[in-house]
């Protein structure tokens, strides 16, 4: 099954490149159908909201859970000259946990920052044809099953803790900022925010309104897990969380 994926997979990026006026885009449904045809389960979302470090080009889920990240660039981009750009220093700094990047051929694989892996599948000839690499498939879905794969980070500390919940806060607050910016005067975000005016804050800003928001929603999950399960030291992690 991995390997007919694969090979249609690369028919795909082959028709494409044929036409001579494919770009970075064009190809991003191909490489969708690639990544959820191989790993169990799977949901890959192409241009997913943005995150506190950018926009990576998909996020990948599992029953609604987030697995990872795969940032694409074009068929013939250099990956080494990606590596080093702004855009995944600043991913690979972050650090996104689970990360691939890609040109649709060669696929590189990182784990908290950290380049665990590489795996080329095929490669294009001088003459536009897409040649797959002898053991490029059965590499490529190795590499790809590992990063599926990938246990999430778990919490050993207060500090840890503190850290997972922090980023987590910053994520729900660009969200929201996001959400707002793009909704209408009568959207229900902006709806909440004229409330908390109204009751709580008279000159709250959209920006503070995100903060506030997300810091709650988070410190409330925070609670609600305290109390199904006692001993996840609440005093230690505020420590951390107050500097």
């Amino acid at each position: 099954m991995e390997s007919t994926s694969f090979k249609v997979y690369l028919k795909e990026i082959q028709k494409n490149l044929s036409t001579g006026q494919a770009t970075e885009q064009t190809h991003r449904s191909a490489l969708k159908m690639l990544l959820e045809s191989v790993g169990e389960d799977i949901t890959a979302i192409n241009e997913p909201r943005r995150i506190e470090c950018g926009a990576p080009d998909y996020i990948i889920t599992r029953a609604g859970t987030p697995v990872g990240h795969v940032e694409a660039k074009d068929v013939g981009k250099s990956l080494d000259e990606a590596e080093r750009s702004e855009q995944l220093t600043g991913y690979l700094s972050y650090p996104l946990n689970n990360l691939i990047l890609t040109d649709y051929l060669e696929f590189r694989w990182y784990v908290e920052g950290e380049h665990r892996e590489t795996a080329r599948l095929a490669t294009v000839t001088s003459d536009g044809r897409v040649k797959t690499r002898r053991g490029g498939i059965q590499a490529a879905a190795g590499l790809l099953q590992k990063f599926f794969a990938q246990v999430v980070p778990t919490v050993g500390t207060p500090r840890e803790l503190a850290q997972r919940m922090a980023a987590l806060a910053r994520m729900t607050r660009d969200l929201i900022q996001e959400t707002f910016r793009r909704e209408s005067e009568e959207g229900a975000l902006h709806a909440q925010l004229k409330a908390f005016r109204e009751m709580l804050i008279p000159f709250l800003t959209p920006a503070q309104f995100a903060d506030v928001y997300a810091q709650t929603i988070t410190y409330a999950l925070f609670a609600a897990r305290d109390s199904a399960h006692k001993g996840m030291w609440p005093r230690d992690v505020e420590q951390y969380l107050v500097r």
